[in-house]
């Protein structure tokens, strides 16, 4: 019976060891990867704002990695779009 103590304690502890051996790696390989992953998000530099490539009519966001534009159009007085002299004076 001893002999049958002895093994299974011994196969109980080569057990841990295993696991413990697999966590240190697996942490050791989430460590490498979120600095690799961060060390690429900080070297994706964009020289020139993407706004200032499109021109003053598109408007710009950025998100991490991501950006978003959009068009915009500047908007003129209901006056001037109905063709009424915008100088004008209204009597009151």
């Amino acid at each position: 019976m001893a002999d049958r103590r002895q093994i299974r304690k011994t196969f109980v502890q080569a057990f841990v060891q295993a696991f413990v051996q697999a966590f240190v790696l697996l942490a050791a390989f989430v460590a490498v990867a979120v600095v690799a992953g961060a060390a690429s998000f900080s070297a994706v530099a964009v020289d020139e704002p993407a706004a200032a490539i499109l021109g003053v009519e598109w408007q710009c966001s950025n998100m991490v990695l991501f950006t978003s534009c959009t068009r915009v159009r500047h908007l003129q007085p209901a006056a001037q779009r109905m063709g009424r002299d915008v100088h004008r004076v209204r009597p009151v």
